[in-house]
């Protein structure tokens, strides 16, 4: 059966997201098409659809036209629904465990350039511990501090200090 490999590229029902897992992303896109063609939601993802005034006004908003927006409005967030079922693959546990070593490596590495600006540095950071967290390992808050405050520059460093003893004051109360 090594020849029918495609057949079983995607593990679904006919009612279920086919998840995207990282490979053949061809036919995956083919099949959640075809998916969002068999519940009639193609054609709110690939286009949009007129809502009514801002201003609260509903001039030319009769009965039937809100009547299409509610329907419209309704096979949008179903879609949406889908579409968040059938997000990111994140891979199996093998895959995962694999990202999450390289992305704690990447956050032990992880030093602020002497160029980059603090608000930079702070979203790198942040990327890679919301990555982390995303693929489930937990992050506690004293840590991220700590690393940040090890990484900063050497011109930092009388800053440091200060942040450090303010938080021993603290502690101390």
């Amino acid at each position: 059966m090594a020849g029918n490999s495609s057949l079983t590229m995607f593990k679904y029902s006919p009612s279920e997201v086919p998840i995207f897992e990282g490979e053949h992303y061809d036919y995956w896109n083919s099949e959640i098409r075809d998916f969002f063609i068999s519940f009639d939601l193609w054609e709110i993802i690939e286009n949009t659809y007129e809502e009514p005034p801002e201003d609260g006004s509903s001039t030319g908003w009769n009965e039937t036209k809100q009547k299409e927006f509610k329907k419209n409005q309704k096979k949008d967030c179903t879609a949406l629904r889908y579409i968040k079922q059938g997000k990111e693959f994140q891979g199996n546990g093998k895959v995962v465990s694999i990202k999450l070593q390289v992305l704690w490596r990447d956050f032990d590495t992880l030093l602020m350039k002497e160029s980059e600006k603090v608000t930079e540095y702070f979203t790198r950071v942040a990327q890679i511990v919301n990555h982390i967290e995303s693929l489930g390992d937990d992050i506690p808050e004293k840590k991220v501090i700590e690393k940040i405050l090890r990484s900063l520059p050497p011109k930092f460093d009388h800053c440091v200090a200060a942040i450090e003893e303010a938080n021993f004051k603290i502690i101390d109360a």
